[in-house]
């Protein structure tokens, strides 16, 4: 009787003791550049932009996130902000994509100009972006300041958390942050 007690909670938790096998560890490749602030703001521009049929680099943007990470997007200018998870951001960018230009031309968001401040293993970056469809586009579709904030957990940066404000034309960017 113990024996098939016990044949039948091995059978019954094996699949439980597989899913906790790390099987997506990261490559040594995807986890390059993550050692300086720096280098994960360059991944966070990198993983989000993508040329014409193509994606996001899903993927690489999740080992970039650390986990319960969050972004706070302005609902419109000036008006209320809406707080979303990893996931919600990824899901609401995919429809984006499939309902834009964006899934023929590309989406490409490039950092103008940075400022860093660092203490210890936490950094604040506010990063000047500005936003276009296709690498190449003419037409800025937005720009803005993100706030990104990061931890550096076993020497890697991970992001906490993105706060993005964008420009108006009633609100430019101002003037010290671009760094001119």
């Amino acid at each position: 009787m113990k024996l098939q007690v016990l044949l039948v909670a091995l059978l019954l938790f094996a699949p439980l003791f597989a899913m906790n096998q790390d099987d997506t560890t990261p490559t040594q490749d995807q986890l390059t550049g993550l050692e300086t602030v720096d280098g994960a703001v360059d991944r966070l521009y990198e993983v989000i932009s993508f040329e014409g049929g193509g994606q996001c680099d899903w993927e690489r943007m999740n080992e970039l996130f650390m986990p319960g990470a969050i972004f706070v997007m302005p609902t419109r200018p000036g008006g209320d902000r809406k707080t979303q998870s990893l996931e919600e951001f990824q899901a609401g960018f995919k429809a984006f994509i499939a309902n834009s230009e964006a899934k023929e031309k590309g989406f490409h968001e490039f950092n103008l100009h940075r400022s860093i401040t660092e203490f210890g293993d936490t950094a604040h970056v506010h990063s000047v972006y500005e936003a276009r469809f296709g690498k190449s586009g003419k037409k800025v579709l937005m720009s803005g300041i993100d706030s990104i904030q990061l931890i550096r957990i076993k020497g890697l940066w991970h992001v906490v958390c993105i706060a993005t404000e964008n420009a108006t034309a009633e609100r430019p960017i101002p003037k010290e942050f671009i760094g001119k």
